[in-house]
């Protein structure tokens, strides 16, 4: 598990360090940013779980932009943010860091379940016939893990934009990744077992939503 720490207080990285090292037994791998800009750096490089982040750094676009994030720890907050759904959002003081213990813990076992349920997904698209090692391929499985855990929306665009944020590109080149792994899976399937599942009309490509609504439903 890879937890991110926010903050430029010298005191708040020691006083939080000190305490996972005495109080968290499990492996967990620890990235430091001293401001917004270096976070989302590590984050579009390094599958991040957890963000432990200082008050006077956070904002709520900084949420907007790091959805692909498991949940987000405010030390010394006294600012509830009600647009940001509250089980991706925690409060904890510097002075009393027991509860980080607790979430540290759940969120541990929550990344087991975001891992399995990718593996279902990428085992899904392969029995489907996509190549896993197209971006594209990986690009579908990340929309239907933000459908799944992270964000309302199912518009198409909407889950673009955000892959496209997080990996530091453009909406169309992810449309293009997306379209292209879906053009080789089709030429590479047996028609009907597509149509079965996708419940075609009759022998056309089915579209990226299409794609990733039916997956969605099945894993």
């Amino acid at each position: 598990m890879k937890v991110l720490i926010v903050t430029n207080q010298i005191e708040s990285i020691t006083r939080i360090l000190n305490f996972m090292t005495l109080n968290i037994n499990n492996k967990i791998s620890i990235l430091i940013a001293n401001n917004v800009k270096a976070a989302k750096k590590i984050i579009s490089e390094n599958n991040i779980q957890l963000v432990i982040c200082e008050a006077n750094i956070f904002n709520s676009n900084f949420y907007k932009e790091i959805l692909n994030c498991f949940a987000i720890v405010l030390i010394n907050s006294n600012y509830a943010y009600k647009e940001i759904p509250s089980k991706h959002l925690y409060y904890v003081s510097l002075d009393s860091l027991n509860n980080l213990q607790r979430i540290i813990y759940k969120y541990i076992s929550s990344y087991s379940i975001l891992e399995n349920t990718k593996a279902d997904i990428l085992n899904e698209l392969i029995q489907l016939g996509f190549n896993v090692k197209h971006n594209g391929t990986q690009y579908i499985a990340e929309c239907i893990l933000l459908i799944k855990f992270y964000s309302k929306t199912k518009n198409i665009k909407d889950l673009y934009s955000i892959i496209a944020e997080k990996y530091n590109t453009t909406i169309s080149n992810i449309k293009s990744n997306i379209l292209n792994s879906i053009n080789y899976m089709y030429f590479e399937s047996d028609f009907s077992k597509l149509k079965t599942y996708f419940s075609l009309a009759e022998d056309i490509k089915p579209t990226p939503k299409q794609i990733i609504l039916t997956i969605l439903e099945n894993v």
